[in-house]
């Protein structure tokens, strides 16, 4: 009866199960060997899924689907589609790749490519908030301001890359107009880099 409910719970939600759910399921009949993609927490339609809204949990076989993500990098930067709660397991037909950006009020768009260091160095996510440093030709550094990572692009400009066998290449930069016409004025003269500075 219970294999009967979740059939039902499968159809009526579109395939979409939480992990507590599966968890209802008789331990002693199935052996848990994949693991797929999941929520840590509750999340709202249009949200820009971050690193941190993500766990792994284990499911069963048999009732695994090709539409379950069985990694992080696939759902990491897409949006929702719909409100999911807690422990839902990720189906690829919740998420949309945001193919197109527009500004809030005051704000500007602009890209910038990665220098090698800052690939292999440090982890970057969409939505984060970083820092654009100009260095001059003569070493001086100069700080342009705060920016948010509204895009990841590899060298491809593919946004759905892994990070296992690609690095991030390119940045979807949003900031403050005066900042971004800063960060285009300093192209060309020196370079310019992105820096995390820790909360205080």
């Amino acid at each position: 009866m219970k294999k009967i409910g979740i059939a039902v719970l499968l159809f009526i939600c579109g395939g979409l199960l939480t992990y507590a759910e599966v968890k209802h399921i008789n331990e002693q009949e199935i052996s848990y060997t994949t693991d797929v993609v999941a929520l840590k927490h509750d999340l709202t339609e249009g949200v820009v899924i971050k690193e941190q809204d993500l766990q792994m949990v284990s499911i069963p076989n048999e009732i695994l689907s090709n539409n379950y993500v069985q990694d992080k990098d696939e759902v990491i930067g897409n949006t929702l589609a719909i409100a999911l709660t807690e422990l839902t397991l990720i189906n690829k037909d919740v998420l949309l790749e945001k193919t197109y950006f527009i500004p809030s009020s005051g704000n500007a768009l602009t890209s910038l490519r990665l220098t090698p260091e800052e690939m292999l160095c440090w982890e970057i996510e969409v939505g984060e908030l970083v820092h654009v440093v100009h260095v001059s030709t003569d070493g001086v550094l100069t700080k342009l301001g705060q920016v948010s990572i509204k895009g990841i692009y590899d060298e491809t400009l593919s946004r759905n890359f892994s990070k296992k066998s690609n690095v991030p290449t390119f940045l979807l930069i949003e900031g403050n107009l005066n900042v971004i016409e800063s960060i285009i004025a300093s192209r060309g003269d020196g370079r310019l880099e992105v820096i995390k500075i820790a909360n205080k």
